[in-house]
Formats: C-alpha cells, sequence, structure tokens
C-alpha cells in the first residue's frame, strides 16, 4: 500500500515511506541511485547495472560501496565501468539475498537502510502497549462448561462480558489465558457456565514481519502513526552527523509543531519531545474513550 491518493489502509511500508518523505530524505538530500540492468536472482554475485540517475554518481561506486535493493543490501567487490557490471557479496550486514526484479532503481551507500527503518518501526510499534491498547469485541461459544476459545492470538485483558443474547441480566466476568488444555490455545474462563458470550476485549501489539502488514492485523490504531514515524526518526537521529540540509528540513518540520530546536535541544530530542506528546494526547483519549468499567453495589442496611 502506497502513501497518498488511493491509500486505504495503513502498513508499515505506508509509514516508511511517509517516514522517507518527511523527514529522512528532504528534497534537497536524495539518495544516489543506480538503475538495475537486469533482472537478478537470489544467488547471483555479479549485477548487471542499467545506468546511474546523475553521470558523476559513478564515480562514487567503488570497492566496499554499498547497494541497496530493497531491503536486501550488498557490498561491491568490484567494478567492471567496461560492462557497466559489479561483483558483490549478497546479504549483507544480516539482511536476506532475494530475487530483484527491473525496472528498479538502487541506492548507493544510503545513510538509512531500508532493513534498519523497518526494524525501528516494527521496535517502536511493540514500545505503545501497555501505554496504548486497540480494542476489539468477539461472539463467543463455550467449549465446555465456563470455557471459551478466543481465535484472536492478541487479546490480553478483559473489558466486559456480556451473555450472548443481551437480554439476561447475569453477572459475568472472566479472564484470559494465554493457553487452556480444552481448547488448546488462548481462552476466556468465565465465572458462570454459559452458552455464548460477547467478549469485549484489549488487544497486544505484535512484532511486524513484513513491509505489507497491516496496522489493523498488529493491534497498532491508525491514529497512532504520527507517534510512531516520529518516535522512529528521534531513534535514527540520536548522535549523527546530519548535513545542514538534513538539519534546516527536520528543524522547519518540528517549528510547524511549535516545537523549537536550539542549542540546548537536538534534532533526536526535539523529534522526541514532539512524539511524547502526541503519545500524551493519545493516551487522554483512550481514557476518555474506554473508561474502566464500575459496578454499582446497593448501600448496605444499617444495623438497629
Amino acid at each position: 500500500m502506497s502513501v497518498g491518493e488511493g491509500t486505504s489502509e495503513y502498513t508499515v511500508k505506508s509509514i516508511m515511506d511517509r517516514l522517507y518523505q518527511t523527514i529522512l530524505t528532504p528534497p534537497d538530500n536524495q539518495f544516489v541511485q543506480v538503475r538495475l540492468g537486469f533482472d537478478l536472482d537470489d544467488s547471483e554475485q555479479v549485477v548487471k547495472l542499467g545506468g546511474f540517475t546523475i553521470t558523476e554518481d559513478e564515480e562514487l561506486l567503488r570497492q566496499g560501496s554499498i547497494l541497496e535493493a530493497d531491503q536486501e543490501l550488498m557490498r561491491v567487490v568490484d567494478y567492471d565501468a567496461a560492462n557497466v557490471e559489479v561483483t558483490v557479496t549478497r546479504g549483507e550486514y544480516g539482511t536476506t539475498p532475494t530475487a530483484h526484479l527491473t525496472p528498479m532503481l538502487m541506492n548507493m551507500n544510503p545513510p538509512y537502510t531500508r532493513a534498519s527503518v523497518f526494524e525501528a518501526v516494527a521496535d517502536e510499534m511493540i514500545l505503545l502497549s501497555p501505554k496504548l491498547f486497540t480494542v476489539s469485541q468477539e461472539l463467543l461459544s463455550s467449549t465446555t462448561a465456563n470455557v471459551f476459545s478466543i481465535g484472536d492470538n492478541l487479546a490480553v485483558e478483559v473489558l466486559t462480558v456480556n451473555p450472548g443474547d443481551f437480554t439476561s441480566n447475569v453477572d459475568l466476568h472472566g479472564e484470559i489465558v494465554d493457553f487452556h488444555p480444552m481448547v488448546g490455545g488462548r481462552a476466556l474462563i468465565t465465572n458462570k457456565p454459559y452458552g455464548q458470550v460477547w467478549l469485549r476485549y484489549r488487544r497486544r501489539m505484535m512484532k511486524a514481519q513484513y513491509e505489507t502488514d497491516l496496522l489493523d492485523d498488529l493491534g497498532v490504531d491508525e491514529r497512532w502513526v504520527n507517534i510512531v514515524m516520529y518516535g522512529v526518526a528521534g531513534d535514527l537521529l540520536v548522535e549523527r552527523d546530519e548535513t545542514a540540509v538534513q538539519t534546516e528540513w527536520v528543524k522547519s518540520v518540528l517549528e510547524a509543531e511549535n516545537i523549537r530546536v536550539g542549542t540546548r535541544m537536538s534534532l533526536a530530542g526535539g523529534l522526541r519531545q514532539y512524539r511524547n506528546m502526541l503519545l500524551e494526547e493519545a493516551q487522554a483519549e483512550m481514557k476518555s474513550e474506554y473508561r474502566t468499567r464500575v459496578t454499582m453495589r446497593p448501600p448496605m442496611r444499617q444495623l438497629t
């Protein structure tokens, strides 16, 4: 799923692309790129190039240079200028060698590799919990007595339990367990046997595995995109010697949100401050949206 017109659901990729566009790669500071000349399988060591976007960029390609194709990083061993091809070692820095198809633009010596940005986004999502959470509900049928199988592996905490028909006034409550032998997995255990119940529950975050993963499937609310994005940006910019173009670009982004970056605050500090402001706003919204359940008890009769 891409960013912009036509986007219907957020994915990990859409957050990464937006992060590159708004913070990591200012318009005047783009990556040096070279075209892939022919399709490449996951084991070939010789890469045929299709030409450089700028002729002078060819001078930057030398032994030890890094080429990035999607998330895979390849290290240049030798460059044959006459045949415009490079010999490389595949899967550098723990990345996975994969097949790549033309047309493709490969990044040369990217300051922010796509693999590292992916991991940073995935980590930031997990760190949202338990401060933030999403809520879902499911109609459950009892497996035996008061034990119900739960299909959502992200379910962690009961908010409410109600009779399936909502017509009876049974006082139901329950607990979610990671594993119950009666169902062979995650289950709800209630205080009273019942045929069907509506469970409303809190969901945890799950580690992203692919750029195509949907935020909803990971337990992340789409309203938290900016929290994730600015948290990742703050982590990536820690103790980096940024160019003047990059510095001024990020400053302008922060100043648009009334975050002043000066001699006492680094770019990373400003980004984290903005992330924490967004997090506090989201927490306040969550508290008002999902209030703690209150049970009213009748007053005790006084003894005479």
